[in-house]
Formats: C-alpha cells, structure tokens, sequence
C-alpha cells in the first residue's frame, strides 16, 4: 500500500463499524474476528463514522497497517503536520475533550511536554 492508493467505495455496515470501534464490541471474540474478515474482504481500508467518535479509518490488512506504522508524519496518528493534533490511542470525543483540557490543547498526553503540576 502506498499514499497514493485509494480503496473502492464499499459502505461498511454500521454492525460492524460499531463491532471494531466500541469497546463493547470487543466483549465476544467470534463476532469481533468476523467483523475483521468482512473488513478484509470487502473494504480493507474503510472510512467509517460511529456516532461519538471522530470519522476514523479502518484498515484490517496487516501489511497495510505495517505500511503506516512506517509513515507517522504522513498519517493523523502521528499528527502530520500538526502534532499533537490527533490522539493515536482512539477515544471518544468526550475523552478527546478531557485529554486537550489536561494538556493545554494536545491529545498525545505522553508527549505534552512539562504538565501543569498540582501546587
């Protein structure tokens, strides 16, 4: 997989959207693994919207993750050209909310720099 590529318009059903994302959703193996294989399948590298949480890409291909794990400054989980902009551990937009209030406007709260200390 490179940048460049773009992946074939297929509508993730919102079961499995919701399977992969939610944390409940990782509760039962079996349905969570073939929430996975329909993902490879059909739309390996998807695009989905789970309400509470930002849009986020699903990519369920291990070479394709490798891919991007290689290219931080490229993808939104390394911030881009914005760091800190975007949080690589995903949360929901209240967590999101509660990590920017605690940094001073960051979601890497690992790489905030010097916190606030309490007095």
């Amino acid at each position: 997989m490179t940048i460049t590529e773009s992946t074939s318009t297929v509508s993730v059903p919102d079961e499995i959207a919701r399977r992969v994302v939610l944390p409940e959703g990782h509760r039962d193996d079996g349905p969570l693994f073939a929430a996975y294989q329909w993902l490879r399948e059909h739309a390996p590298l998807a695009k989905v919207h789970v309400e509470g949480y930002d849009p986020l890409w699903l990519v369920s291909k291990h070479a394709d993750i490798m891919e991007i794990e290689k290219q931080p400054a490229i993808f939104t989980s390394g911030g881009g050209d914005e760091p800190g902009s975007h949080n690589p551990i995903l949360q929901n937009q209240a967590g999101d909310g509660f990590t920017r209030s605690l940094t001073g406007g960051s979601l890497r709260i690992l790489e905030a720099g010097d916190l606030p200390r309490p007095a």
